[in-house]
């Protein structure tokens, strides 16, 4: 089912993440983090989001402890 979705909004150029299949994606969502009026995203291209969350966990920390 998933792929089916994927190949329609292929043909009618929708945006599509397929969840279990990183080959069928048009985009990846990343790990956003917002701090006063700063937006940083990291993404790993769909290839390891364990890795990105903990990148952001990271430099949310420390951009934490310059503006505090």
């Amino acid at each position: 089912v998933n792929q089916k979705i994927a190949e329609q909004c292929k043909l009618l150029n929708i945006p599509v993440s397929v969840a279990d299949n990183k080959y069928l994606c048009t985009f990846y969502f990343p790990g956003i983090i917002k701090q006063d009026n700063m937006v940083i995203a990291l993404t790993s291209s769909g290839e390891n989001h364990a890795k990105v969350k903990k990148a952001s966990e990271n430099i949310k920390r420390m951009i934490n402890d310059i503006l505090d």
